[in-house]
């Protein structure tokens, strides 16, 4: 969903470009059409309908794998300004991911350790961006937090743990505070957490935080080449999802503060001054 093919696709004829479409049920060489299909869901464990047999024999372009998406069904608002009104929000974070060849994200979050709920208000995401851009972006959102939502603890920045170095040039050059390294262990359950909590509405996205969204739209599981089933791995040769990557490292610390969920999560590592140290 959401890929180059598929706008290409779509947009063939205003392109001027012609666009040659037929179905498996088309093919003269292949006797008894019906009954192949018949083996094929068989031997896969689904119906015709299902999104397999019809992008892969019908020719449906719309034909998502839904079931390999790692986030299904998660819950939007359609802006902030219904939850501007809250007297105060326990928590915020800014998660952030250095995308090294992908892109760069960071993702803006607040929370309430008492409503147990957290929403995503603000992301970013661009290609090949220099350190400097990418701290410039943290010191935005974190200022644009403060200017928006009343927040009681210092408002954290959880970082991917990658380029320890520009978390560092964020504490030291930027005098941003409360820099922390994420807690990056037990990466699946911490997937499959935020997965819940976003189908659940414990989590909810701003339609406006378009670059989560479209990782959410976009990111899937591997499926076997030999057998079609999922495993549970994220397939970075179709998509690589770096603001669900910000949200995830951010998400660990949601868990450990507002969920009471501390012995899977842990608290991330604050930057302090003997990191240079171990960076130089």
């Amino acid at each position: 969903k959401g890929t180059y093919v598929e706008e290409v696709y779509n947009e063939a004829f205003e392109r001027g470009w012609k666009l040659f479409h037929w179905t498996f049920q088309e093919n003269p060489f292949i006797p008894d059409r019906s009954k192949v299909i018949e083996e094929v869901c068989k031997e896969n464990g689904v119906k015709e309908d299902s999104a397999f047999i019809q992008r892969e024999y019908f020719g449906r372009m719309d034909a998502y794998d839904d079931e390999a998406l790692v986030f299904h069904d998660y819950k939007t608002i359609e802006d902030i300004d219904a939850i501007k009104s809250q007297p105060v929000w326990s928590h915020a974070y800014i998660g952030v991911d250095y995308g090294f060849e992908d892109k760069a994200a960071v993702v803006s979050i607040v929370a309430d350790e008492r409503l147990k709920r957290a929403y995503i208000v603000k992301s970013w995401s661009e290609a090949k961006q220099p350190p400097s851009r990418i701290c410039k972006e943290v010191q935005e959102q974190r200022e644009w937090l403060q200017n928006t939502f009343r927040i009681s603890h210092q408002i954290a920045v959880i970082c991917d743990t990658n380029e320890k170095g520009i978390s560092y040039e964020m504490y030291s050059t930027y005098k941003i505070p409360n820099v922390y390294n994420a807690y990056k262990y037990n990466k699946d359950m911490a997937i499959d957490q935020l997965a819940e909590w976003l189908r659940a509405g414990t989590v909810m996205v701003s339609k406006k935080a378009e670059s989560v969204i479209e990782d959410l739209d976009s990111t899937m599981f591997v499926r076997d080449e030999e057998t079609d089933k999922i495993l549970h791995e994220i397939d970075d040769d179709i998509y690589h999802p770096n603001s669900a990557f910000a949200l995830l490292y951010a998400s660990r610390q949601f868990a450990f503060d507002c969920m009471g969920l501390k012995e899977l999560n842990k608290t991330a590592k604050e930057i302090i001054e003997n990191v240079h140290q171990e960076i130089t």
